[in-house]
């Protein structure tokens, strides 16, 4: 990203999409680093976002109100739980005894079937009207789903196996305070599998909704709908 924007202000003499890509970089690379350390995404999920702002520090269809790398942010997160609820649905939907226990609050009327139907509606009416005020209630009534599926993520994103088993770049699912090992939401290191082999027969694994193709949706997203998000 940088050495595009470097080249552009060798050949033009503008240096504003160098200086905002930098700025942006930095502020994006630190809240990258906290959502990391706060075990809210991987740290692959945390450089894709910077490289993104980095490489597009400015909206290329024209002006907005806000920078673009925030309107950008808000499309991530508006992208992204929606992504992972259907990521979840398709991940219980794999699991006859979670899609059993997930099914029995859609058999009757529930805080999760409602508020689920009302954010259905309400994104649909977005879809058709494009009226960018509509993604609140979507996205707010879609919460209560998404806690429900949360609660479940335990039996359908975590599984004990042997330690022969385990390789590098596997997620822990639980902290390993004997070996001084965290859970974070990155890869283990071969030293560190090899350690756990050693001092352990068994481990808890995790998985996680794969975030990498929101990243791509989000800036679709921004970019389709820019004269909409003008917040």
């Amino acid at each position: 990203a940088f050495a595009f924007h470097g080249t552009e202000f060798f050949l033009t003499g503008n240096s504003a999409n160098l200086q905002s890509a930098f700025f942006w970089s930095v502020i994006f690379g630190i809240f990258s680093l906290v959502m990391y350390f706060g075990k809210a995404w991987g740290g692959g999920d945390g450089a894709l976002l910077t490289a993104v702002v980095a490489l597009i520090p400015a909206n290329p269809l024209g002006q907005n109100f806000l920078p673009f790398p925030l309107i950008y942010l808000v499309s991530v997160f508006s992208v992204g739980i929606f992504y992972s609820v259907f990521y979840m649905m398709w991940k219980i939907n794999s699991s006859a005894s979670v899609k059993k226990e997930f099914s029995a609050d859609f058999k009757k009327v529930s805080l999760v079937s409602a508020t689920t139907f009302l954010s259905a509606i309400s994104f649909l009416t977005f879809a058709l009207t494009q009226n960018i005020f509509l993604l609140a209630p979507a996205l707010g009534f879609a919460f209560p789903l998404l806690d429900k599926m949360q609660k479940l993520s335990e039996k359908i994103f975590k599984k004990k196996i042997p330690t022969k088993y385990l390789k590098v770049d596997d997620m822990l699912g639980e902290d390993l305070p004997a070996l001084k090992i965290k859970k974070l939401l990155r890869g283990l290191t071969e030293q560190e599998v090899k350690l756990i082999k050693k001092k352990m027969k068994f481990v808890v694994v995790a998985d996680g909704v794969r975030f990498g193709p929101v990243f791509f949706f989000a800036l679709v997203f921004s970019l389709l709908l820019q004269n909409y998000l003008f917040l």
